[in-house]
């Protein structure tokens, strides 16, 4: 206890200089403002009941646009904190809107905007700093490590979890699996690497230790440049294979923070720029409050780490011969909603067993012209990959709501009306009267999770099966569908 008491001393007393809080800034709201204009670009597909003909209560094109404005401030260091406090406000708006179309970033968007408030990212490197008649200040080292601690370092230590539970991370196939599953995969003639058993299996077991050791280790000064280096390949391979790269380039913006200081320093000198930095001095109240911040942050992260992931078994187990497992489970539920929309601290299930077990439908959608034409609806590919609307949230709708291990016909056809009467308003083709092709690819589940040569390419092969149709009449959608499951 007194080491690390030592380590947070020393993290406050440190002084470094800002630059790199400042490229982490610009670099994380580009992220962000990306992020944004991919919402709004999709926003009927997100708000509307369906899309164009049924619209959102309210209309949200207007306080998207605001959003945008405010992360371009972030962006340049205008009004910084103000910025930070109206973003982290419509990142509570918005990403609690998407339940349907969540993943797996927003709830880093929400801890690191939360963080944002507080963090002196406006130091340098901004409007700010060149308004302001004042030599800009080093700031606390701490101020480096919260974002990784929090956006990465508990985001990784909560998915060990899951993956430890999971046969497929346990077989050296976390990696493997996912990249080999058509619609999740980007891989174009790289058959080769999925084919390298070792390679396969080296990634999938490195990637669990790293992602476990992170929090533990990612402090450490000698530790810093590899465990960037690491983490920065690592989602540069995600970027490369799956369907969700501001996710990938988020988590690179944070891993940015890892740099040291001295390396900014340098670039700078390169390029003739010299800010003037004095030191400075925290408040002891300051310290206090971010030590009790810690706490709250720690205390929820026990919470959901306990009674959310696959220790939930063993947890519940203890609670039950206490005779608390009745309150536990209603206080822990109230947390982890409170703790997931307001400071991102969720559950970090992602590519484990269950998004995999039983996986062995994919859909696709033809619009049948009226001299029979067919046009492929851009959410799948001929050989079922990703089509050009998927990626992100689009990605995770499409494979894990409307569609997954085992479907649901009401979530098929809800996500169908959606996709199709926002395609439909895209390329100006009336629902008065349409008709849509829903076809089924059959894929193979492997057996035990276990590797398999050519597994993707085989998939990709499969052929396309007639499920069914959907008429559009008069704006109102009609459906002739077979039992997906039963083919």
């Amino acid at each position: 206890m007194k080491k690390i008491r030592k380590i947070y001393s020393n993290l406050w007393e440190k002084q470094v200089s800002p630059i790199g809080l400042s490229v982490f800034r610009i670099v994380y709201s580009t992220v962000l403002f990306f992020e944004v204009l991919f919402i709004y670009r999709y926003k009927e597909l997100f708000f509307d009941p369906i899309p164009f003909l049924e619209p959102a209560q309210m209309d949200v094109a207007l306080p998207l646009i605001g959003w945008m404005l405010t992360t371009l401030c972030l962006v340049v260091g205008y009004k910084t904190r103000y910025a930070a406090i109206i973003n982290y406000i419509f990142t509570i708006v918005f990403i609690s809107s998407l339940s349907s179309f969540e993943y797996h970033i927003h709830y880093i968007y929400t801890a690191i905007n939360f963080l944002l408030i507080f963090l002196p990212i406006g130091e340098t490197l901004s409007i700010d700093s060149r308004l302001r008649n004042r030599e800009s200040t080093l700031v606390s080292s701490v101020y480096y490590f919260l974002p990784l601690f929090i956006g990465v370092g508990l985001v990784y230590f909560d998915s060990t979890f899951f993956k430890l539970g999971s046969k497929m991370w346990l077989n050296g196939n976390g990696v493997w699996l996912p990249a080999s599953i058509p619609n999740v995969s980007l891989l174009d003639n790289a058959q080769w690497v999925l084919d390298s058993k070792f390679l396969m299996k080296f990634l999938g077991y490195f990637t669990l230790v790293f992602e476990f050791i992170f929090v533990f280790l990612f402090w450490n000064k000698r530790l810093r440049v590899p465990f960037f280096l690491i983490g920065a390949l690592l989602h540069i391979g995600i970027l490369w294979v799956f369907p969700i790269p501001l996710f990938s380039l988020g988590v690179f913006a944070i891993y940015l923070l890892l740099i040291p200081s001295k390396f900014w320093n340098k670039c700078f000198k390169f390029f003739k720029i010299k800010p003037i930095l004095k030191a400075s001095e925290t408040p002891k109240k300051q310290k206090k409050l971010a030590l009790y911040f810690l706490g709250v942050v720690l205390l929820f992260q026990l919470n959901t780490t306990l009674n959310f992931s696959p220790l939930r078994a063993y947890s519940y187990k203890f609670y039950s011969s206490v005779g608390i497992d009745g309150k536990i489970h209603r206080v822990s539920k109230i947390m982890e909603n409170f703790s997931s929309k307001l400071l991102g601290i969720a559950p970090h299930g992602v590519f484990v067993d269950s998004h995999f077990d039983g996986y062995n439908h994919l859909v696709s959608i033809q619009y049948v012209s009226e001299n029979g034409d067919i046009q492929w609806l851009p959410i799948t590919k001929k050989d079922g990959g990703p089509g050009e609307y998927i990626q992100g949230s689009n990605w995770a709708f499409l494979s894990f709501r409307m569609n997954g291990p085992k479907i649901s016909q009401k979530k098929l056809t809800t996500g169908i009306v959606r996709f199709t009467a926002f395609w439909a308003r895209k390329n100006k083709i009336s629902l008065k009267n349409a008709k849509f092709n829903i076809s089924i690819k059959k894929i193979e589940n492997p057996e035990k999770f276990e590797w398999e040569r050519g597994f993707l390419e085989r998939q990709r092969n499969k052929p396309w099966q007639q499920a069914g149709t959907l008429i559009w009449t008069d704006e109102q959608p009609f459906f002739t569908l077979k039992d997906i499951e039963s083919m």
